[in-house]
């Protein structure tokens, strides 16, 4: 139902102690080398975000803290076990910072072989047991284009009045690809918001009709 009121935090050297592991620390490359695991049974909290790690191996739960913004790196996480989860906020409670999951590696990353089904991959979520992931609403979270934008442009009337609030300076939208090439698809930041009108903080470069 949520946190329980016994809990480990990631940042105390003491609570791993408590479960026989040292603290994963990264080494002279920056990343965290051995895999990291949260044992069965245990509840810990990501109270700050750790180096980027190869593999994370949940089989207790790992909840994402909410008290400030936070990234979470690895090339594979998996998720094993009928009780075993990662959280980042609740239906009722949802999270309210920035949670950044980033997952890394390419073909030369080793698999994470499984007993039943094929091997995970790098930049693989292995959800073999339950992932909670409630962020803010943000009332509309797409919409279509009212009029074309062109190349050089810097605003986009939309087709639907979006809520400031949310759509605000600051946050990041992706603008879709009007054709087939997928690498015309644009990460913009929003410089303002005013009705179904945005204005970005760099102009586009492909045409969207």
């Amino acid at each position: 139902a949520g946190r329980p009121l016994e809990f480990l935090n990631w940042s105390s050297e003491d609570d791993w102690a408590s479960l026989g592991l040292t603290k994963p620390a990264a080494d002279d490359s920056g990343i965290i080398e051995e895999w990291v695991t949260i044992p069965p049974g245990v509840w810990m909290v990501m109270d700050e975000s750790p180096p980027p790690m190869v593999r994370l191996m949940i089989y207790g739960v790992l909840e994402i803290g909410d008290d400030q913004d936070m990234t979470l790196s690895a090339e594979i996480i998996m998720i094993q076990g009928d009780l075993a989860q990662m959280v980042a906020g609740y239906a009722d409670a949802p999270y309210q910072h920035n949670f950044n999951l980033i997952l890394r590696g390419n073909h030369e990353t080793p698999d994470q072989p499984l007993p039943d089904g094929p091997n995970l991959g790098a930049k693989a979520l292995g959800v073999f047991g339950k992932l909670q992931m409630h962020g803010l609403d943000v009332g509309t979270t797409w919409t279509r284009l009212a009029a074309d934008a062109a190349p050089g442009d810097n605003t986009l009337v939309l087709a639907d009045t979006v809520d400031c609030t949310y759509w605000r300076e600051g946050a990041e939208i992706i603008v879709a690809p009007t054709g087939f090439e997928p690498l015309e698809k644009e990460k913009m930041t929003i410089l303002s918001c005013d009705g179904n009108t945005l204005t970005l903080n760099d102009t586009l470069q492909f045409e969207h009709l």
